[in-house]
């Protein structure tokens, strides 16, 4: 569990730094969530699936049990990843234009 705080934190600094070198940090809301939400998928999901994947194939198999982890083994595909950081892009650019609205509406 420390190892997933640890790599939250990293990929959330990266991604601070990476939005820091924009002329238009604070203008772009959409551009500030793709980066973040992209850089902790990165860090959450993927750096642990590639560096620790039996200990975390592992640590599902006690929690939920060996059919469960097995599942999970067959759907973490490069294929399924990429889709989902797809996924994660699309997301991030609709919610922070409902939040742009939201905020413009009532604020």
């Amino acid at each position: 569990m420390p190892y997933y705080i640890a790599m939250m934190v990293i990929a959330g600094i990266i991604s601070e730094f990476i939005i820091s070198k924009s002329k238009d940090r604070f203008k772009s809301l959409s551009k500030s969530f793709v980066v973040a939400m992209i850089f902790h998928y990165i860090g959450g999901t993927i750096i642990p699936h590639i560096m620790m994947r039996e200990q975390q194939m592992a640590m599902i198999e006690q929690m939920y049990g060996r059919d469960y982890a097995m599942k999970m083994q067959d759907l973490k595909t490069v294929p399924f990843m990429i889709v989902v950081a797809i996924l994660i892009v699309l997301s991030s650019i609709i919610g922070s234009y409902i939040a742009k609205k939201f905020f413009k509406k009532h604020f």
